[in-house]
């Protein structure tokens, strides 16, 4: 029997696991607060989005939403919006945008969504 193979196998075990461990860690420290993605937007939030964010558009905030749902939830739940204060959803945004794959125009789509629907800016 070949003695270099258990410790060949022994390093490719520790690799992959090393390796695992690296790319779960990027997923870590999301959200504490979950809860059910948002639905649709409705007009009225869409209005007051507007109206607080002129250089804004329904499109985006229909496309902020789409990223959210669909890409909020690959490394952890959603996360409850309102459970963090608006000031800090920009940061929350930059952190784990590019972890979701989004660039610049997503994170400020799904930033300009969060915001309009996040409950200090209700109605």
């Amino acid at each position: 029997m070949n003695h270099e193979q258990p410790r060949r196998r022994a390093a490719w075990t520790l690799l992959m696991t090393l390796a695992l461990g690296v790319t779960l860690s990027g997923c870590a420290g999301g959200p504490h607060h979950t809860a059910p993605p948002p639905g649709p937007l409705d007009e009225a939030t869409i209005a007051a989005a507007l109206a607080r964010t002129p250089d804004t558009s329904a499109d985006e905030l229909r496309a902020g939403r789409t990223y959210f749902v669909q890409r909020c939830n690959g490394c952890h739940a959603h996360p409850d919006i309102g459970a963090e204060p608006v000031a800090e959803w920009p940061e929350i945004i930059a952190e784990f945008g590019p972890q979701a794959k989004l660039d610049a125009a997503g994170q400020r789509a799904v930033l300009r969504f969060v915001l309009a629907v996040h409950p200090a800016n209700a109605k």
